[in-house]
């Protein structure tokens, strides 16, 4: 690296766009937002020896070039592409839960969102078999607890489920029987579009009426951030390996004030919960493995029954294979891909 050094940077400009480890593969190139070239590494144990990775937003682009053996591997297709893909035969498609789920955000500065009757009401309300039935079947499963399925002390628990005539109950019972009206921001592209209009149709049911909002997902995430929105539908994905990742977000409040240093997500819904909070922070220093996930997962439990939050769904990463090519597997949940085991006929 020092070979490489202008000034007294160390070469870390030149590691922008270069490589100097011990991994599998070695940067050929890098072309930022476009595309990354990968060489394998000399000692690797690797079939393939240069890899291309494009970066191609269009999901019907990605079909395009995988029929057309312009790409071996097409990554995240639609639902719709992978069933017209089934049924051509040939291709392989592999699917893995990721650690990224989508779940519905209450403001608890709206005074009516801020009723606890009403924010369990929206969580009885919301069909979540039929939006995953319907819209991704393919791309995402019904998730409620706000650690992914293959995260430690992650729980499969799905206590809510489609119950208009309790969600009315809970409303009539927060003084708010004929309703009320509220806005909703949601990313304008598929799915959160449809999925969208499929939450504004189950509160309708039960008598709250949504005004969808929709804007390019980097605006809607802006909007929460500075605590702008009511309602909002969005997507958390985990930064590492640990129950910590998701319960010091979703759970963890030490200051609601509009200066306050720790924004996360609980914060961004003026949600404070003393009792999660001081939980999350006694976990850290828990040094009882078992005792410590056992912590986490009764977190979980307390979290769905007080949060404002309708933790939804958990997205399946998937990958689609050309024929003659085999090998890619797509990591668990928080865990990096690895690509040395593809093979090409």
């Amino acid at each position: 690296m020092l070979a490489h050094q202008q000034g007294n940077d160390l070469g870390i400009a030149w590691l922008k766009t270069n490589s100097a480890g011990s991994g599998d593969w070695v940067v050929r190139s890098w072309k930022a937002g476009e595309s990354v070239a990968l060489d394998a590494n000399p000692a690797a144990k690797s079939a393939i020896r240069r890899l291309l990775i494009r970066h191609v937003a269009d999901p019907s682009a990605q079909m395009l070039l995988l029929r057309g053996g312009d790409a071996d591997i097409a990554r995240n297709l639609t639902a719709d592409q992978l069933h017209a893909l089934d049924s051509l035969g040939g291709y392989t498609v592999s699917r893995q839960g990721r650690a990224m789920l989508m779940y519905v955000a209450m403001n608890q500065q709206h005074p009516e969102l801020a009723r606890p009757g009403v924010r369990q009401a929206i969580k009885w309300a919301l069909d979540y078999d039929a939006i995953q039935h319907n819209i991704v079947p393919t791309t995402y499963r019904v998730h409620q607890a706000f650690l992914p399925q293959g995260f430690p002390a992650a729980l499969d628990d799905t206590p809510f489920h489609q119950d208009s005539a309790r969600a009315k109950a809970l409303i009539a019972e927060a003084g708010l029987s004929g309703g009320f009206e509220v806005t909703m921001d949601h990313p304008s592209a598929s799915p959160h579009s449809d999925i969208a209009q499929a939450i504004q149709a189950n509160l309708g049911e039960v008598g709250i009426r949504v005004r969808l909002l929709a804007a390019e997902g980097r605006q809607v995430i802006t909007k929460t951030r500075a605590r702008q929105h009511q309602l909002a539908l969005l997507t958390w994905g985990s930064d590492y390996f640990d129950p910590e990742a998701n319960a010091g977000t979703f759970c963890v409040n030490t200051d609601n004030g509009p200066e306050a240093r720790d924004r996360t997500l609980a914060w961004r819904s003026a949600w404070q919960d003393q009792q999660l909070t001081e939980q999350d922070l006694a976990n850290v220093t828990e040094r009882d493995a078992e005792r410590r996930l056992a912590l986490y997962q009764q977190m979980q439990r307390e979290h769905m029954e007080r949060s404002p939050f309708a933790i939804m769904l958990q997205q399946t990463d998937t990958a689609v294979l050309r024929p003659g090519v085999s090998g890619f597997e797509i990591a668990p949940a928080g865990r990096p891909v690895r690509y040395a085991g593809i093979q090409k006929a």
